[in-house]
């Protein structure tokens, strides 16, 4: 089954084309494999200096590559003519007329130029979706091969996977043309457990932190995320974790809990490494040739001793270090992670005192870090809080 982004709501669709769009991404949601990511109404601009010109994309279809099929769905009569395609819309007396050809062609040199100022050099191809109308001939504008009609509706999913077939995974490359249609529409994952139409608005209500906390600069790099649950800070986390990746720098990110550990290594760039505090302290006693035996009633507290240790006589590696859940971390761990900082590197600490499993951790400070509290929540409903006080 495809991922679809955005989600699409109830009683979405109020006129025939939207009709017929939202019934053909159901189609393609179902019929196509994980490989492949489907974008809907995309709007796009491109401008200069004394020009700007905007339009919506119906549907884009994105594989696990990173190419690029851009969908235009015209239902209802269309009017093939010798100066191109056209669809009329609107009664008599408020009727316009549209040139699709024209239409099309500008999506098409659009998205191009802008995937090309991306520096992202995938293949972009287009087809023409006629869902109430039979192509009986064929053109030298318009290949035969780029028009899916009333007759072939049906293979609609055969016709996508022919013309943009899975692909060979490339990570990279599609976590990169997937960060740029999300941005495109403000599209950012959340942790929560809430779905659907509350989970996109906690999301874009708990933007916050990930938007002004990056301007923040502080003598020794080291940031103090101190917030509650639903401020916002794995976001946070996501937008630092992403522009890192994008900017070619090194990142890690390291938590305490091994459940979140795995979301976000589903959720993160994909050469950033997502682990546990034990996981990663583990890793490295394995590597540095020291055996581990787990029979012993404190061998995890043996495990971060020795990880301390061997953090001490390694160089820095990272630009960007993300350590989460710092409430039920000891101290020497995170002085441990802050010297894998490169000279001009970034830690973010994010914490939740109100989350703290190990009641024993004390309080600890870190020289010239810059503190932020939030103590905004954005996750649960107000009719949820509203009954609990």
């Amino acid at each position: 089954m495809a991922r679809l982004c955005p989600s699409i709501p109830l009683h979405s669709a109020i006129g025939a084309d939207e009709y017929a769009e939202l019934d053909l991404l159901q189609t393609l949601e179902r019929g196509l494999s994980n490989a492949y990511t489907l974008f809907h109404s995309v709007n796009w601009s491109r401008g200069t200096e004394t020009q700007e010109q905007h339009g919506e994309i119906d549907i884009v279809v994105v594989n696990q590559a990173g190419d690029v099929l851009l969908m235009e769905v015209k239902s209802g009569n269309v009017d093939f003519q010798s100066d191109g395609i056209f669809k009329t819309y609107g009664g008599h007396a408020t009727a316009h007329t549209k040139d699709v050809t024209a239409q099309i062609g500008l999506q098409y040199s659009a998205l191009r130029s802008r995937l090309q100022g991306a520096d992202l050099p995938v293949h972009l191809s287009h087809l023409l979706v006629l869902p109430d109308l039979r192509v009986q001939t064929q053109t030298v504008q318009w290949p035969r091969e780029r028009i899916v009609d009333s007759n072939e509706i049906g293979n609609i999913v055969s016709r996508v996977t022919q013309l943009l077939g899975p692909g060979l995974k490339n990570g990279d490359s599609l976590e990169r043309v997937l960060a740029f249609f999300e941005n495109r529409f403000r599209v950012v994952p959340d942790v929560s457990a809430l779905t659907g139409r509350l989970q996109q608005a906690a999301t874009r209500l708990s933007a916050g932190l990930a938007t002004w906390v990056p301007r923040i600069d502080g003598p020794s790099g080291v940031i103090r995320v101190v917030g509650t649950a639903g401020s916002g800070k794995t976001q946070l986390a996501l937008r630092l974790l992403r522009d890192a990746d994008a900017a070619g720098r090194n990142a890690a990110y390291i938590c305490f809990n091994r459940a979140l550990a795995d979301h976000m290594a589903r959720v993160a760039p994909v050469r950033t490494p997502a682990e546990t505090f034990h996981e990663f302290a583990l890793r490295m006693v394995r590597r540095s040739g020291q055996a581990i035996d787990f029979s012993v009633p404190t061998a995890f507290e043996i495990i971060a001793f020795q990880c301390t240790e061997t953090l001490s006589k390694c160089e820095p590696d990272l630009d960007l270090i993300v350590l989460d859940e710092v409430q039920d971390m000891q101290p020497e761990w995170v002085q441990a992670m802050l010297t894998r900082l490169r000279q001009d590197g970034k830690a973010v600490l994010l914490e939740d005192p109100e989350q703290q499993l190990y009641k024993d951790r004390e309080a600890f400070d870190i020289t010239d870090a810059v503190t932020i509290t939030s103590n905004e929540n954005f996750r649960s409903p107000r009719a949820l809080v509203k009954l609990i006080r």
